[in-house]
């Protein structure tokens, strides 16, 4: 009886610190690409996006998160929710649409058979949701952008960026909107620093030549 009781409360306890998720079977992925704004400036040349990479543990479709006012070191992942492909993979076509709406000579990727001035390589270091509080959590994403020059293999610029934003609701469909806006805030971000690197390049190239 003893031991029936025990496991009694430590199932109430994982009740009362664990993320309120009663959505059975749910996919999520980014939804329809939203126009994300107008950048002050253009892709001065072709930019091949590759594939964006991932740390080792998000490398999965599990929509993670942290308890952070409990345990901000332990991952967990919601059951009966996932991302409809690794977030890697959502952000990589996130990144190449917003790309190509800002560039006149075009975007490709990296199973395309074009060759292009530029590589723009992404790694994202951080996606999941925070939890202050039982109630309260964010959407974190973070990642680091390297932009190497095709020709030469040599790298142009690399740069960190992070985005935050509050969930509406304290569970996976929640944790969903949050990394949503906050991903489209960093291809907003990541876009316009692109476009600068490559202008500046650009200019260099030119003044060697000249």
């Amino acid at each position: 009886m003893k031991i029936i009781g025990m496991l009694g409360l430590v199932l109430l306890a994982g009740c009362m610190t664990a993320p309120r998720d009663r959505a059975a079977d749910k996919v999520y992925d980014f939804g329809v690409s939203p126009t994300l704004g107008a950048s002050a400036v253009k892709l001065q040349g072709s930019v091949m996006v590759a594939e964006a990479g991932a740390k080792a543990w998000l490398d999965t479709p599990a929509i993670q998160y942290r308890l952070g006012y409990h345990d901000p070191t332990q991952l967990r992942a919601y059951a009966q929710s996932r991302w409809a492909a690794p977030p890697s993979a959502l952000l990589t076509e996130r990144l190449k649409s917003h790309a190509a709406s800002l560039s006149h000579e075009g975007v490709v990727g990296a199973n395309d058979e074009v060759r292009s001035d530029y590589v723009l390589r992404v790694e994202l270091e951080e996606f999941t949701q925070v939890f202050d509080s039982a109630e309260q959590s964010r959407g974190i994403a973070q990642l680091r952008a390297s932009l190497i020059d095709r020709n030469t293999r040599a790298l142009i610029a690399q740069q960190r960026f992070r985005a935050e934003r509050l969930a509406p609701t304290p569970n996976a469909e929640g944790a969903a909107h949050a990394l949503t806006a906050a991903s489209d805030e960093l291809v907003v971000a990541v876009t316009d620093w692109l476009a600068k690197k490559m202008e500046e390049s650009n200019k260099q190239r030119r003044d060697k030549k000249s």
